[in-house]
């Protein structure tokens, strides 16, 4: 393999590099925290990047951090950021905020730090402070799952939750603060908990499913 390593300049201040995914014409997108959202497109070899703009309704919102960003099977592209979602239409080049104290409550008033689209085509997210929310296909609420009561969700401190898979069979797992592991079933629609010794009680901030 042939590697090539890239720094943020002076002027930028502290980047901190999220998490990143691939679309279908190669570019490489870049959630960070403190430089917004950006584009890498290795036929050029450059970077572009998409800032908050206060008086632009169509920029993508936030106050510091972007935490997670996707591309779905129509290569749109999914944005999890500290003041809520935002949805990039690739087909028309739109962008659409969904935030998180929004007065139609489209999901809990908490940062949203990961989503997954699941193979049934709802939408999870987890948050920092406000549990699990699964939506519909526009981000209306079907359910919320809080930790420590009747739905089976670990007691996880402050409610904080960070990362979403999907596995073959359709379970949904959770990944929280302290080292806890949640796997959802959705035949069941039971979850199953655990605390894996190897994650030393820290935080599960990022999972992937393999090949």
């Amino acid at each position: 393999y042939n590697m090539q390593s890239f720094r943020h300049t002076a002027i930028a201040g502290t980047t901190l590099a999220n998490n990143f995914c691939e679309d279908k014409s190669h570019r490489i997108w870049i959630a960070t925290s403190n430089a917004g959202l950006l584009l890498f497109n290795p036929s050029s070899n450059n970077f572009t990047s998409s800032s908050y703009q206060a008086w632009n309704p169509q920029s993508v919102h936030y106050a510091s951090d972007i935490y997670q960003v996707i591309a779905d099977i129509d290569d749109n592209i999914w944005i999890a950021a500290d003041r809520g979602i935002s949805y990039f239409n690739s087909s028309d080049n739109i962008i659409k905020n969904y935030f998180k104290n929004s007065p139609d409550k489209q999901f809990p008033d908490a940062l949203v730090t990961s989503f997954l689209k699941n193979s049934n085509g709802e939408i999870w997210t987890t948050t920092y402070g406000g549990g699990i929310a699964v939506c519909d296909s526009n981000l209306q609420i079907i359910h919320t799952y809080v930790s420590g009561n009747s739905n089976m969700l670990p007691k996880v401190a402050g409610n904080e939750f960070w990362s979403l898979a999907e596995d073959a069979s359709g379970n949904i797992w959770i990944g929280g603060q302290s080292g806890t592991l949640s796997i959802y079933n959705p035949h069941t629609k039971k979850f199953t908990n655990t605390s894996p010794s190897v994650f030393n009680n820290k935080t599960i901030r990022i999972m992937r499913t393999d090949a």
